[in-house]
């Protein structure tokens, strides 16, 4: 498997970990339990870069000659 793919399944796998992680729980009196704002603003940087980490990763050309056209 190339690294590439590697870095890449990480990064899908940090953007699920992490909007499962944003879902309200239920505490044992019934009420759900909210994230906070600060955990909300580091999940949506958190995906943000990882969707731009992907990009990146997956735009690249597989030419291993630079200067060729």
């Amino acid at each position: 498997m190339d690294v590439k793919n590697l870095v890449v399944a990480f990064f899908i796998l940090v953007i699920i970990l992490t909007l499962v992680s944003l879902m309200p729980t239920e505490n044992q009196t019934g009420h759900f339990i909210m994230p906070s704002i600060i955990s909300l603003e580091v999940a949506i940087l958190l995906i943000i870069f990882s969707i731009f980490t992907i990009f990146v990763l997956l735009s690249k050309k597989k030419s291993y000659y630079p200067f060729s056209f």
